[in-house]
């Protein structure tokens, strides 16, 4: 019989904040033609004003149908610091596990072992999400700074192990097993609630039809809106972000 425990206490930092510098997208949306475009046979030209066929069209011209950039308001940090976000991730699991030799060919190990995982915390309360980013029909979503719980824990982490070991004839040895398995969360790919609004906001200006994106556009920090709830009430007026707490 054989028996263990672990402990994890992870303290990450990481930083949200994609193309602070900015950044043109070509793709995704129709650009509309600032030129005459002839073609070969005369019969596609293309007319000022009117869409490009695709893409292709869009990068040759240096006309980009999206621009999009990362900002921070006032009151955090921006530049190569932009987004941060201090993360606790805590994790205690246990197992037990027994081996039984059933007869010299045929040997059978079996265990069991508990993961518990509590939820992503951010210890600065840089944090925010919807409520429900699908609410049912009628009920309008509401968007939460700093919420609390920040996820519900999970506590069926239980991972049931199962092995066959046969040591069949002709030096032959064969290993069956099977087991559950439970995926700790990843800061990145499972973490919605650090590195937006209202911490890092990414406005983006989408090409029109009797207009061009300017290369060289910036959005600069002070042109951000303030944060109001719904009574109109600056959340953030102290330019405090780690005074917030549960804020709609």
């Amino acid at each position: 019989m054989k028996w263990g425990v672990e402990a994890r206490l992870n303290r990450d930092t990481t930083y949200f904040g994609t193309s602070p510098s900015g950044e043109y997208d070509f793709g995704g949306g129709t650009v509309y033609s600032p030129v005459f475009i002839s073609s070969a046979s005369g019969q596609h030209d293309v007319q000022p004003g009117q869409p490009l066929p695709d893409t292709l069209s869009s990068l040759l011209l240096g006309f980009p149908y999206a621009y999009t950039i990362a900002v921070a308001p006032p009151y955090a940090s921006d530049g190569a610091h932009i987004g941060p976000a201090a993360i606790n991730r805590n994790d205690v699991n246990a197992y037990v596990e027994d081996t039984w030799k059933i007869n010299p060919h045929w040997t059978l190990d079996y265990g069991l072992r508990y993961e518990l995982y509590t939820p992503i915390s951010e210890r600065a309360n840089r944090t925010s999400s919807f409520l429900n980013s699908f609410p049912p029909a009628g009920v309008g979503q509401e968007y939460l700074i700093n919420p609390q719980p920040t996820y519900q824990t999970n506590r069926n982490g239980w991972g049931p192990r199962l092995q066959v070991d046969w040591n069949a004839p002709q030096a032959v040895h064969v290993h069956m097993g099977g087991a559950i398995t439970v995926i700790p969360p990843n800061i990145w790919q499972d973490n919605l609630l650090t590195g937006s609004t209202p911490y890092v906001v990414y406005p983006r200006v989408n090409a029109a039809q009797n207009g061009e994106i300017a290369y060289g556009f910036q959005i600069t920090p002070n042109e951000l809106p303030p944060v109001y709830n719904t009574a109109g009430v600056n959340v953030l007026a102290s330019g405090d972000p780690k005074k917030s707490r549960r804020i709609r």
